[in-house]
């Protein structure tokens, strides 16, 4: 069974929070950043699919701006959700952010050698780099440094 996560993304310029679901966080977001007129960050993400992003709807229905964006009252909870019961800070967000471009560049790259080379170690690096993106926020940097390893082992 595919996993799937509900994420949290914020206009930077309205404050206002969107709390969305997908199996691919990074691909949802970067369709959000492109479609939006306004800087949009995101927040992070937890496993969890149609039935724990109804509940937060449902738990911050007072605050619904209207379809899935919530006035930025609702933050501080996010925050806690988000870090598993502790608070998230600000660096965390930056640090994510800053390394989506990165994420998306890696899994371009890979898939791209995968289509050239058609050969089986990069179809098994690129389900790796899936498989790892899909699973917290942590396993980002373990991404990146995986992916500087192999690139100075090929040096």
């Amino acid at each position: 069974m595919t996993k799937s996560y509900v994420y949290f993304i914020e206009n930077v310029e309205t404050k206002r929070i969107k709390i969305g679901k997908s199996i691919n966080v990074i691909s949802r977001f970067s369709s959000i950043k492109t479609s939006n007129d306004c800087e949009v960050k995101l927040l992070g993400f937890v496993e969890g699919g149609h039935d724990l992003e109804k509940k937060l709807h449902d738990r911050f229905a007072a605050s619904r701006v209207r379809g899935e964006w919530f006035t930025e009252e609702i933050e501080p909870d996010v925050m806690v959700i988000i870090g598993g019961g502790r608070v998230v800070d600000e660096t965390e967000i930056e640090f994510l952010n800053n390394v989506i471009p990165l994420i998306i560049k890696i899994i371009d790259e890979s898939k791209a050698i995968s289509d050239r080379t058609n050969s089986d170690e990069a179809k098994d690096h690129l389900r790796d780099v899936r498989s790892l993106l899909g699973s917290s926020m942590g396993l980002v940097k373990t991404l990146i440094d995986m992916h500087e390893e192999s690139t100075n082992e090929q040096a």
